[in-house]
């Protein structure tokens, strides 16, 4: 008997009745811990154009010492700011095709909505995601090297064509979860702030990622494909530090927690840093260690050294997390607030006490690996004129389903626009130089 003449699943494959899931098991991670947050601000203070802050910068200093009859020095006024903070928006586009909605359709009601649920379910997901990276990752403006959502350290020519290039991701600000589920996503590239290339030669597509490097210090890489000139000029940057954005996103992003605390020099939120100190943020250096309890204990205490006197939260890398875990544990919390799931095991969170008060550390598996951020949990907030990613018309009744003047399809879009805003930069920390090994 020949091999040819061997039934396979695939020859038979018409004879079988093929079975599915009762549901589909989505294997995308999220995490939306800032998105999450119950910080957004009240319905009255959603603004139109920018949000207006008055923030106290300097205390009147014009004291006089001596008894008797003095002469009074001149006084010297407290000086106050106005922090101007404006949402950005985030449009996403999804398509549904005719077809699978005719045969959607032919099922009843009930399997269209359950086809065009999907949908929604999952253009919300990927908005959301886009909006938390937002959150902790946006660059403003004019984005600083390093205020993205990874770096790129060196890339080298794919096969089989000249159009695709392996990209790998620096260690300090690898996260697999960043790229998890995005492929077929556009980024772009750019060297200290100049776009690489122009045009259709500028935008890269994401076709896979491998996301265990290749040892402890090094990041994930990506394979993208663009046209044969784009690739060109990129692969000639083969050793250069290139900050990634997702096609479109740059300039014009809002200014995430990362930009925030550690951006020192300049203006931030309409306020000049350099002429105030208490506008500027802390950041401290881990030294190409881990990260242990001593180490975020100092840093915490710049932050208290410049009036931090509440609660404040530590996002981390789940690597970073898993080195705290194993550490010794006497300054956890064990008392009548205790509970398992922060802390026995260290399953979601940890807390310790500080100068400042109850410190509480989180895992988001966002994070790049050699960061940490902290910051009070009271002082952060989000703003804008939607507070969460939305399927609706902005402004207008009915939901964002519109025919496509493209496709022979229906168009699903979200809608997010909003910003996040630290009352005070000088009581958030940004750590750098962590090593998890």
């Amino acid at each position: 008997m020949t091999q040819s003449s061997i039934e396979t699943t695939t020859t038979l494959n018409g004879l079988y009745k093929e079975v599915y899931a009762d549901n589909i098991k989505d294997l995308v991670p999220e995490s939306d811990i800032l998105l999450k947050m119950d910080n957004f601000v009240s319905k009255e203070q959603r603004e139109g154009n920018k949000y207006h802050q008055p923030v106290v910068l300097a205390l009147p200093t014009g004291a006089t010492w001596g008894v008797g009859v003095v002469t009074l020095v001149n006084a010297i006024a407290s000086q106050l700011g106005d922090a101007q903070v404006q949402g950005s928006a985030i449009t996403h586009r999804d398509l549904l095709a005719y077809d699978a909605a005719a045969k959607a359709a032919k099922g009843g009601k009930q399997s269209f909505a359950e086809a065009t649920s999907l949908i929604v379910k999952n253009l919300v997901k990927a908005t959301s995601k886009f909006l938390e990276l937002d959150l902790l990752y946006g660059g403003g403006s004019s984005p600083a090297a390093g205020n993205s959502i990874a770096q790129q350290t060196t890339n080298a020519a794919g096969s089989p064509t000249a159009t695709v290039t392996a990209v790998t991701i620096s260690y300090n600000t690898w996260a697999p979860a960043i790229f998890s589920g995005m492929e077929n996503s556009q980024i772009v590239f750019y060297n200290a702030g100049t776009l690489l290339s122009s045009g259709v030669d500028s935008i890269f597509t994401i076709t896979s990622l491998n996301v265990v490097p290749a040892s402890a210090t090094v990041g994930g890489i990506l394979t993208v494909t663009g046209t044969t000139a784009g690739t060109t000029l990129l692969q000639a940057q083969s050793s250069t530090t290139l900050d990634i954005y997702w096609n479109s996103s740059f300039g014009n992003q809002m200014l995430g927690l990362r930009a925030i605390l550690a951006t020192t020099t300049g203006t931030l939120f309409n306020i000049s840093m350099s002429t105030y100190s208490l506008w500027q943020s802390n950041t401290f250096a881990c030294g190409s260690t881990q990260l242990t309890f001593g180490k975020l204990q100092s840093a915490i205490a710049l932050g208290v050294n410049r009036g931090l006197d509440s609660d404040s939260i530590t996002l981390v890398s789940p690597n970073t997390f898993a080195n705290l875990v194993d550490e010794q544990a006497g300054a956890r919390i064990y008392d009548s607030s205790y509970k398992g799931e922060k802390g026995e095991n260290g399953f979601k969170e940890l807390s310790f006490f500080g100068p400042n008060g109850v410190n509480t550390i989180k895992v988001h598996i966002f994070m790049h690996q050699s960061e940490a951020m902290i910051f009070p949990k009271d002082e952060l907030m989000r703003m804008g004129p939607v507070e969460n990613v939305t399927n609706t018309l902005p402004g207008m009744p009915g939901d964002f389903f519109v025919q496509s003047q493209t496709y022979a399809a229906y168009e699903l879009r979200c809608y997010a626009n909003q910003a996040i805003f630290l009352e005070a930069p000088a009581h958030g920390i940004m750590i750098t130089g962590i090593t998890n090994v």
